[in-house]
C-alpha cells in the first residue's frame, strides 16, 4: 500500500513546479501496540492554480491533471480540497497508511516501523530507493511529517532523532515530552531522508530511558 505513495512523487514529476507534502498523524497508543493500525494521510500537491484563467468558475488543467495522476496510483486516494496561499496553490488528498509492529520490514515496499513500545522508523528497500535516486527526486521539494498525538492518560518521553521538531532543527536528537492531549510536529531532515534512500533503516523516534 504505501509503496503507491512512492509512485505519487514519479507522477509528481509530470506536473510544473511540484512541491510535495506527505503528513500522517499517529497517536501514541499506535506506537505502543503489537497490532497493524491504519492511520489517516494527507498528500498535498502544489500546482500552478486552482482555477481556470479563463473562466475562474472552472478547475484548472493542472488540478485536473493531479487528480487524474493521484487517482491513477492510489484509488483510493480521496480528493478534499484545492486551496490558495502565499500566492502558491495546492491540492489536497487524503489517503489510508498503516503503520505495522515488530519492527517488519517488506522487500516490496516502503514501511512504517513500530516495535510497540513506542518507536518508529521508516524503511525503503533497496530497489525502490534506486529509483528515486536514478530519477530527479532531489529537484523536486519532497517534506514528510508525522504529527504525534498523545492520546494516553500519561505522559510520554521519546528521543527524536535527525529532525525539525516543531521547526527547531535537531541533527543530533531532542528528548521531547507529552503530556496527555498534547502534541508534537516531526519533519524529516534531508540528511536523514537521504539516508533512508540508500535503503538502511531509520528509527526516527524511540522512547526515552530518562525519566
Amino acid at each position: 500500500m504505501i509503496r503507491k505513495y512512492l509512485l505519487l512523487i514519479f507522477t509528481c514529476f509530470l506536473l510544473a513546479s511540484c512541491k510535495i507534502e506527505l503528513s500522517s498523524i499517529v497517536k501514541v497508543s499506535e506506537l505502543l501496540s503489537n497490532e497493524t493500525k491504519s492511520v489517516d494521510g494527507l498528500i498535498s500537491v502544489e500546482i500552478l492554480s486552482c482555477n481556470n484563467y479563463e473562466d475562474s468558475r472552472q478547475p484548472s488543467s493542472e488540478l485536473l491533471e493531479a487528480q487524474q495522476k493521484i487517482k491513477s496510483v492510489i484509488p483510493s486516494a480521496e480528493y478534499i480540497q484545492c486551496y490558495s496561499k502565499s500566492m502558491e496553490s495546492y491540492a489536497e488528498f487524503k489517503i489510508s497508511m498503516n503503520v505495522k509492529p515488530n519492527f517488519e520490514l517488506s522487500s516490496n515496499e516502503i514501511t512504517i516501523l513500530n516495535d510497540g513500545k513506542g518507536s518508529l522508523g521508516l524503511h525503503i528497500p533497496n530497489h525502490i530507493a534506486n529509483q528515486i535516486k536514478k530519477s530527479s527526486f532531489g529537484k523536486n521539494d519532497v517534506s514528510i511529517i508525522f504529527t504525534i498525538f498523545n492520546d494516553t492518560e500519561s505522559s510520554v518521553k521519546f528521543n527524536v532523532v535527525g529532525a525539525f521538531v516543531d521547526n527547531e532543527p535537531y541533527p543530533l536528537f531532542a528528548e521531547v515530552l507529552l503530556d496527555p492531549q498534547q502534541k508534537v510536529n516531526i519533519k524529516l531532515s534531508d540528511v536523514v531522508k537521504e539516508y533512508i534512500l540508500k535503503g538502511n533503516n531509520f528509527i526516527i523516534l524511540k522512547p526515552s530511558n530518562n525519566g
